[in-house]
């Protein structure tokens, strides 16, 4: 007995050094990168409206709050961000603040949000009103702004607030690329679900 506990020693000895020789394989070429640190080259880009609106100041925030990027949406009402993201950032919040409506020709009158989870990559974050039903959704469940709940959260925003909006060419207000095929039907929809939220507040 005392041979085979000997044997499986030194095997499980000979294990870790070849292990550790091969973790050691190729340090020259790699930079060793702690976890909390480790980050990753996004783009993130989308429309802003509930009616376009041009001139917004556009934040990328991180989970905790603190502001990594901003821009401001063009005349043709699409923003564009581009840089590296720490994993440790994720989910991001992406919102929108002043800027004009060009439906109403006025400032817009309440707060358009976003999430971006996951990480890297091109990403499309839409804000518009059914995206910021999304966010507040999501963020009210169990678990917060994850997978799960953005997905639930979506589907509850396209069937309960639609508005009309035609998923065949929008199938997600959030994420889909808004362009000249699809923008009417955008457009129309958030409208008629930001007027819906006005006139709620309004007589609240």
């Amino acid at each position: 007995m005392h041979a085979a506990v000997c044997a499986r020693s030194g095997q499980l000895v000979t294990l870790l050094i070849v292990a550790m020789g091969l973790s050691a394989c190729g340090n020259d070429d790699i930079e060793n990168i702690p976890v909390a640190d480790a980050a990753d080259d996004i783009g993130i880009s989308g429309s802003v409206g509930d009616g376009p609106i041009v001139g917004a100041t556009v934040s990328v925030n991180s989970a905790d709050g603190s502001v990594l990027y901003t821009t401001v949406s063009d005349d043709s009402a699409n923003y564009k961000v581009t840089g590296r993201i720490k994993r440790k950032d994720y989910p991001l919040h992406v919102s929108v603040d002043d800027g004009t409506d060009l439906v109403t020709g006025g400032r817009p009158d309440f707060k358009l949000a976003a999430v971006v989870n996951q990480r890297g990559g091109s990403r499309t974050a839409n804000l518009n009103p059914q995206s910021t039903f999304v966010k507040e959704i999501a963020g009210n469940m169990p678990g917060g702004l994850n997978g799960e709940n953005l997905t639930a959260a979506r589907s509850i925003v396209l069937e309960q607030l639609s508005f009309g909006l035609d998923t065949s060419a929008v199938p997600d207000p959030a994420s889909t690329r808004i362009d000249g095929s699809n923008v009417t039907t955008i457009v129309r929809a958030s409208e008629a679900l930001g007027e819906a939220v006005r006139r709620v507040r309004d007589r609240l």
